[in-house]
């Protein structure tokens, strides 16, 4: 099974595994998680923060280091198109509690951790 495979797998039970910092994760709500699945997770942490580092690029990932803070992940995509739980739209405003998207005609606001870079094709 490869890391995305896991990925989905967990998400399939409700849980969002993300990144907590440069070299930790975070799962929410880790209570729905069956002991030996924990364990393969924390088996594959490698392969899972390459995995999740994947999604978002190193400007992102750069930014959030720099301000110490999760929601700064998101500044370098003001004004790009994200990917939010109720579809694609443009980033207009971050904020630590929120972000708004224009989605269609209205800004619709999310928790900053719902709302994620549009995915990337891969390389050829």
């Amino acid at each position: 099974m490869t890391a995305r495979e896991l990925l989905a797998r967990v998400e399939a039970l409700g849980v969002a595994i993300e990144l907590a910092g440069p070299d930790r994760l975070r799962a929410r709500p880790a209570d729905r998680l069956p002991p030996e699945l924990l364990d393969e997770l924390r088996a594959r942490k490698g392969e899972l923060l390459a995995e999740l580092r994947a999604e978002w690029p190193p400007e992102c990932l750069a930014a959030e280091e720099r301000f110490g803070a999760r929601h700064a992940r998101l500044l370098p995509l003001l004004g790009c198109s994200v990917s939010t739980p109720r579809g694609v739209g443009r980033l207009v405003q971050v904020f630590e509690v929120h972000a708004a998207v224009v989605l269609g005609d209205r800004a619709v606001f999310f928790w900053p951790e719902d709302v994620r870079p549009v995915e990337r094709s891969p390389d050829p």
